[in-house]
């Protein structure tokens, strides 16, 4: 979802297609819609709007690789969805993309705007050169000293599939269950600490495993072979651009046509905003006030988290 997400972003303001923001869950679509509406009043035509571009910056004997979201001029915006949990930050990420352009552009300041979507939160931190300097030094010495510990930011890190804390872990694996992995017997998973801590390890070993697929992915789309593996492509859902359009074709009575179509709440809520010139808010709930009786019950869906 992160990723459709980002796409979405990206086509609304740059390219004015709502295509894939019509896609994202309703939820979804509203923090999309308020980033877009926040980086529409906080950027500038004075400056290019950068989307996706990838950086690189070199600290010590470190090169240290990112692709920021949107940097316009001195301001970087960078869209998650939830808060940081405990005792993570996003900091040391947008310092890197500040000392990227920083160092590019011979500024001696950069904003970074975090946008969070699903609580509708924005966290903007000004960096000089000195202090993204620092942060950096910071990290990349705890690389040298090795002090590295798997956690859920590895998927950000192109040295996962070779990081001495992952593959450590991961080698445990090859090995036969030895006495110190007998808790995660799969034949035991039954018993809820065995659970616990097989569960534990998986989620562990996720970054690891989302970078070689990665890479296994990337070699074989720039023409490498991996053996007892295929290359595949297959063509997305075709859709619709027209529905006028499309209803005159078939020939079906309004109500057949209906039958087969859904509507994108998000959208409906824009588009009457806009023929009734209220805001978005407003719209919205009366909207929904006007619907109560056509709505289809909460639909919800659980996952697991870890705990704070």
């Amino acid at each position: 979802m992160g990723t459709l997400r980002h796409e979405a972003l990206e086509d609304l303001i740059k390219n004015k297609d709502r295509t894939k923001f019509d896609e994202l869950p309703e939820a979804e679509a509203e923090g999309v819609q308020w980033a877009a509406d926040y980086i529409n009043i906080n950027t500038t035509d004075t400056h290019e709007m950068e989307w996706e571009q990838n950086g690189t910056i070199e600290a010590g004997d470190v090169t240290i690789k990112g692709r920021y979201d949107l940097v316009n001029g001195n301001k970087l915006f960078d869209l998650k969805n939830q808060l940081e949990t405990k005792g993570k930050s996003y900091i040391p990420q947008v310092a890197a993309y500040a000392l990227m352009i920083m160092t590019r552009d011979d500024l001696e300041t950069f904003e970074a705007h975090l946008l969070y979507a699903a609580p509708k939160v924005v966290k903007t931190h000004t960096f000089t050169r000195a202090q993204a300097e620092k942060i950096l030094s910071d990290v990349v010495d705890n690389v040298i000293r090795g002090e590295l510990k798997p956690n859920s930011y590895c998927g950000w890190c192109n040295r996962a599939a070779t990081c001495p804390a992952m593959t450590e872990t991961a080698n445990k694996l090859s090995e036969e269950f030895t006495t110190e992995l007998e808790a995660y017997d799969p034949k035991n998973l039954a018993d809820p600490v065995n659970l616990n801590r097989a569960l534990t390890l998986c989620r562990s070993l996720k970054p690891f495993m989302e970078e070689v697929e990665r890479m296994a992915k990337e070699h074989c789309i720039n023409g490498g072979s991996l053996d007892g593996f295929d290359l595949k492509q297959r063509a997305l859902p075709a859709k619709v651009k027209d529905l006028n359009e499309a209803f005159n074709a078939v020939g079906l009575t309004s109500e057949q046509f209906m039958s087969a179509c859904s509507l994108t709440l998000g959208r409906l809520y824009d588009t009457f905003a806009q023929a009734n010139d209220v805001s978005k808010a407003e719209a919205k709930r009366t909207v929904q006030a006007l619907l109560a009786d056509v709505f289809l019950p909460t639909a919800y869906t659980q996952s697991l988290t870890k705990s704070k």
